[in-house]
């Protein structure tokens, strides 16, 4: 599928999009609502030598111990993080009910430095500071007998907090518009990959049960498209009818393996033949259709003729086809602005009808001259999409 394909489905369906934006921004807002902000004070500690461990007597013990900085830091840290610092500190301040409520705290040293940062978090602003600051009085009373060697001073207190670090509502909210465009997109994307399922008259099956190809009502739908976007983008437009005959043909019956062993093979060959992005779909028990895009009358004329030979010089060879397949195939080009997908059709069929009758041509072309019999391919057509 061409990228302007998707492009044009973007512009006409972009109420799709809207409404996908706007659930999830809604669902985005509600889940701000129903969150709880949540604020942080941060006190600063310096942990230091003490001066008299520099006595003569103590250097080797001194020495000792101030190797061992990295792991004394990270043990003050446990410790400020710890519960039992937590509820002291709690306790001391008196804190009760909603006030202790959601109430944490954290200790971490700063990286190449002596420095204890302790953190507390809570959704009340009122209270951290008092609670960072005492959280850090009760780690220095703590530690002073642990460590002989070391002080831990103060050296920055916690001041109240201003505005909540959590939830971060403006990066939310950047997601929830970029997670609501995305699903829109991606839903107008997934619908025109599968826009065959449904039409406004009803459901279209996509696939022929027997071959496997698109069925006649998702083929006519994508004609209908296909020609409306080669009239908007002056893209030139192929329809090619391919009737089979055989003997393998008159038991029609889906469990005769005969038949279905032809179709698959037929259907092989077709697909081989024609590009990807080419549309083939079975139109009735012996009557398949492709429609040729952006392909040029000459290069659709070309292709039509090599499926001819596939199908039929080296069938029985090559293909392993039955020995008494005959194909006819009729084809039309698009060149009227005027020509809607019925009369597009018509044209082919009639190319069609033409074609089974003449045994010197392999395909032939709707010229506009050929006198005008309706043909009955296109009333089935017709009359199995009303009924």
């Amino acid at each position: 599928m061409e990228l302007k394909v998707y492009i044009n489905a973007l512009v006409s369906r972009w109420w799709l999009i809207a409404i996908a934006f706007g659930i999830t921004m809604a669902a985005t807002i509600f889940f701000l609502s129903r969150q709880t902000p949540m604020y942080e004070a941060e006190a600063t500690f310096v942990m230091r030598p003490r001066a008299s461990i520099f006595v003569e007597e103590d250097v080797v013990r001194a020495v000792e111990t101030l190797s061992r900085r990295i792991e004394i830091n990270t043990t003050y840290a446990e410790i400020a993080s710890s519960k039992l610092i937590r509820d002291k500190a709690i306790e001391n301040l008196g804190l009760e009910g909603r006030e202790r409520r959601n109430l944490s705290v954290s200790g971490r040293v700063i990286a190449g430095t002596n420095v204890l940062e302790i953190t507390a978090r809570g959704p009340i602003p009122e209270v951290l500071d008092d609670f960072a600051n005492e959280v850090g009085t009760e780690t220095i009373f703590y530690v002073s007998d642990l460590y002989d060697v070391f002080d831990l001073e103060p050296l920055d207190a916690a001041t109240e907090p201003r505005r909540p670090v959590s939830p971060q509502t403006t990066l939310i909210l950047i997601l929830g518009a970029v997670a609501g465009l995305g699903l829109g997109v991606g839903l107008v994307v997934l619908s025109e990959y599968l826009r065959g399922s449904a039409t406004e008259a009803g459901h279209v099956e996509l696939l022929d049960d027997e071959s496997s190809l698109y069925s006649r009502e998702f083929f006519m739908l994508r004609l209908k498209e296909e020609l409306n976007r080669s009239k908007r983008n002056n893209y030139p437009l192929a329809l090619g009818l391919i009737r089979i005959s055989s003997g393998v043909f008159e038991d029609k019956r889906f469990t005769n393996p005969r038949y279905i062993r032809t179709l698959n093979r037929l259907r092989d060959v077709m697909r081989r033949n024609f590009g990807q992005e080419d549309i083939i779909g079975r139109i009735d028990e012996t009557t398949f259709g492709v429609i040729l895009l952006d392909t040029p009358q000459s290069n659709a004329i070309q292709s039509l003729e090599e499926l001819h030979r596939k199908l039929t010089e080296s069938s029985f060879s090559q293909n392993h086809l039955p020995r008494d397949l005959y194909c006819a195939i009729g084809m039309a080009i698009f060149g009227d602005l005027d020509t809607n997908e019925d009369r597009f059709f018509r044209d082919a069929a009639v190319a069609l009808e033409y074609a089974d009758k003449d045994f010197e041509t392999k395909v032939r072309v709707f010229k506009g001259q050929e006198p005008y019999e309706r043909p009955a391919l296109l009333d089935t057509v017709v009359k199995e999409a009303s009924g």
